[in-house]
């Protein structure tokens, strides 16, 4: 390798490098803010907030663990709404270093407790994830009974059924290691 396109490249990793870190809006057409996103390095987002056109907030990303690893994921606080405003999901995030992360998208990879909301803002699900899988307790409030489920590693273990007004057990199921329901 020649020195002068060593010197090219340091020179263009130099000049590169002295425009982090930045924080980038774009616009909808109308004028109002579409995204505002912090990078401390190319394509290494520190935060976000994703606004819909109407001007209320879609989606937020704030980095709450960075990986030095390339193979370990960065963890993010993540929270989104509806266009009306009300909350759809909170909940953390892990998302790799070594993938393209556009922030516009939603939270694909949960870890920890998070929780998914109906559209009238009242809490439809939380779940207990782990390395992006279902592990712990996951409790599902539908309008007749509530769901609680026990879940390893992506695999569930136990569903319990209760009355939402008495927590009544309505039907409880066991399961085998294969995901089938356990005999009697």
């Amino acid at each position: 390798m020649s020195l002068q396109f060593v010197t090219l490249i340091v020179s263009i990793l130099v000049a590169s490098a002295s425009e982090y870190p930045k924080t980038t809006e774009s616009k909808f057409s109308s004028g109002k803010l579409k995204a505002k996103i912090h990078y401390v390095a190319y394509n290494d987002i520190e935060w976000a907030e994703i606004f819909y056109a109407n001007g209320k907030q879609k989606i937020n990303y704030k980095r709450v663990e960075k990986s030095s690893d390339p193979y370990k994921p960065d963890v993010y606080s993540f929270k989104s709404w509806t266009d009306k405003g009300e909350i759809s999901k909170d909940g953390t995030c892990e998302v790799s270093p070594s993938e393209n992360f556009y922030a516009e998208d939603d939270c694909f990879r949960f870890s920890g407790v998070s929780k998914i909301y109906r559209e009238d803002g009242k809490l439809w699900v939380e779940a207990t994830y782990k390395q992006a899988r279902l592990d712990g307790t996951s409790i599902t409030h539908e309008k007749e009974k509530v769901i609680v489920e026990e879940y390893s590693k992506g695999k569930i273990v136990k569903r319990v059924e209760k009355d939402p007004a008495t927590s009544k057990i309505i039907k409880t199921e066991e399961y085998e290691e294969d995901g089938s329901i356990k005999g009697p």
